[in-house]
């Protein structure tokens, strides 16, 4: 089968960014204040140990989700119609009544199952969706695509704190979520385009897909190994934004405005993505280069980020509207890298047909959540073994993941110049898989 046609590609673009705001919201409550909320609420044992524990429970469910969406996938696409849609919708409403009911249970136990339920179908279907939307369209129409699924992303992040901390109870959750779970299973069963063979490189469809053969090549180990860095670097920068104001910066009412430093930089964020397609949109038509990949931009926004993060250890101005202004910074460099290093997980389909990338780089925010729990806890232990300060710790291993980060970007740089020089179609000896070289830069 062929591709969508041009006349269905804009409309499956705008319709899927539901799916792309839906699972961030969900992910973002699931990772961060809806456990919070529970245990406060209702648990009566050791709150830390319970909260580690739901937490690890939601981000290796969702892992496992992550994983378990090409094999889900596969199997769909070889259903016929009827039976897809069936399951889909049997998938969609298990997941959301269980999202719905977790603002019910009383009980640990039963909100940690329903926890795990929902991070594994949420990751599942997103991924499956995910991968198909991106084979469903090319050029200016998946270039849109992206640009809206990653604003629709960072405006979940930015609403989702908001949200969850003002409205706890089950009544008002079960009216809102009835409502994006309703959007969630209409914008599936209706968008959903079952692959029927590969695209390659100069427009033609490989129709035997050999999917037991593994299609990561040294460069995607490199970007994939730069995007979780830089994941691990936000996760723990967000989780201790918090204790970095009232400790470090001596900031009070702590609470409040590290919520307003965290919301402003998203909502940055999405301005420098706004901006950045603006710029690209106008140099396409003056200039028909091109546009940098993501070996130039990942530079730039490792870089800044980088500096917000030592400026931030350095604490020139002991003032909130610094620390402000610093989380805007990051905010900025997070946003860009969310869209840039999408556009080359992506591309990596469109060249080679490899969902695996883009799969691993979706459940890389379940693996950084997962680093970035067990990272506070070993800069806890070591902060009391050294009698060293945690915050001024947590900010040395925000910089040493940015570093690492940065280091693989010069590794990726390395291997594009030993590509070049290898000359083209000799790279791994895999023509019909090269990166372009505009997406690798």
């Amino acid at each position: 089968m062929s591709r969508g046609s041009s006349r269905d590609t804009p409309s499956v673009g705008k319709r899927s960014a539901w799916v792309y705001f839906t699972r961030s919201l969900v992910f973002n409550g699931l990772e961060n204040i809806v456990p919070q909320a529970f245990l406060l609420r209702w648990a009566t044992g050791n709150r830390d140990v319970l909260l580690m524990s739901c937490l690890a429970a939601s981000s290796l469910s969702a892992i496992a989700g992550a994983l378990l969406s090409a094999r889900v996938g596969r199997f769909l696409d070889k259903s016929s119609r009827g039976i897809r849609n069936s399951l889909l919708l049997v998938l969609l409403l298990g997941m959301s009544a269980g999202w719905i009911l977790m603002f019910a249970v009383r009980h640990y136990a039963v909100f940690l199952v329903l926890t795990c339920v929902v991070a594994v179908g949420v990751e599942l279907v997103f991924n499956v969706m995910d991968n198909r939307y991106v084979h469903a369209q090319s050029g200016a129409a998946l270039d849109e695509h992206l640009g809206r699924a990653t604003v629709s992303q960072m405006m979940a992040i930015t609403v989702g704190p908001f949200y969850f901390a003002l409205f706890q109870g089950f009544r008002v959750n079960a009216i809102v979520l009835t409502v994006l779970c309703v959007g969630l299973v209409l914008t599936v069963l209706t968008t959903y385009r079952p692959l029927r063979g590969d695209r390659v490189q100069g427009g033609g469809w490989r129709r035997e897909r050999n999917w037991r053969r593994p299609n990561l090549r040294r460069t995607d180990v490199l970007f994939l190994t730069f995007s979780c860095a830089m994941f691990c670097s936000s996760v723990v920068m967000a989780s201790n934004c918090i204790y970095i104001l009232k400790e470090f910066y001596r900031v009070g009412n702590a609470v409040q405005l590290g919520g307003i430093a965290i919301g402003c930089s998203s909502v940055v964020g999405i301005f420098a993505i706004a901006v950045y397609r603006f710029t690209s949109t106008r140099r396409a038509h003056t200039n028909p280069s091109p546009t940098p990949g993501v070996l130039r931009s990942g530079v730039f926004e490792t870089a800044l980020y980088l500096f917000a993060v030592v400026m931030l250890l350095v604490k020139a101005v002991p003032a909130y509207w610094y620390f402000l202004t610093l989380a805007c910074l990051a905010g900025c460099a997070y946003g860009l890298f969310q869209l840039t290093s999408r556009q080359y997980a992506s591309s990596r389909i469109s060249q080679a047909g490899s969902e695996q990338v883009l799969t691993w780089f979706n459940l890389l925010q379940s693996v950084a959540s997962l680093a970035g729990f067990l990272t506070g806890l070993v800069v806890s232990l070591l902060s009391v073994w050294l009698h060293a300060s945690y915050t001024l710790m947590v900010i040395g291993t925000m910089a040493l993941y940015v570093l690492v980060a940065l280091v693989a970007l010069a590794l990726l740089g390395l291997h594009r110049t030993g590509r070049d020089s290898v000359g083209p179609g000799q790279w791994n000896a895999r023509p019909a898989q090269t990166e372009g070289s505009d997406t690798l830069v």
